[in-house]
């Protein structure tokens, strides 16, 4: 009987500490507002994109936008994640002109996400 139940504890802690692993090795989402609040005007595309951990996904169209002077056309990059979405606006020169984060409310987040905000981690 005792045998069984040292295997029983062994078993439970590596199940335990695989599961813990698990918890503090799960990829994070990058996509959040403290990422977005990390991002200033003027850093380069490649300084956003090692904070958002990629490039976004480029859009179809440029903006026009009025400054105070001649128009300055403008290259959009979205990102989105599980709990936000980001839109940054880049100058010809590759620098951000704009930001834009909003945040969504989505159901169905996973386990791990789940378990990670409600131990604040």
């Amino acid at each position: 009987m005792k045998r069984k139940l040292k295997w029983t504890a062994v078993v439970l802690a590596v199940l335990l500490l695989g599961f813990g692993a698990a918890i503090f090795l799960w990829p994070r989402d990058r996509i959040t507002a403290e990422s977005w609040e990390k991002i200033r005007i003027g850093m380069t595309s490649e300084e956003v994109e090692k904070i958002l951990g990629g490039p976004g996904i480029k859009a179809p169209f440029t903006s026009q936008r009025m400054k105070a002077g001649p128009q300055v056309p403008q290259t959009i990059h979205f990102w989105r994640g599980q709990n936000g979405f980001i839109e940054i606006e880049f100058d010809n020169d590759g620098g951000v002109m704009d930001k834009y984060f909003q945040e969504i409310h989505d159901s169905e987040s996973n386990i791990v996400d789940r378990l990670r905000e409600w131990l604040g981690w």
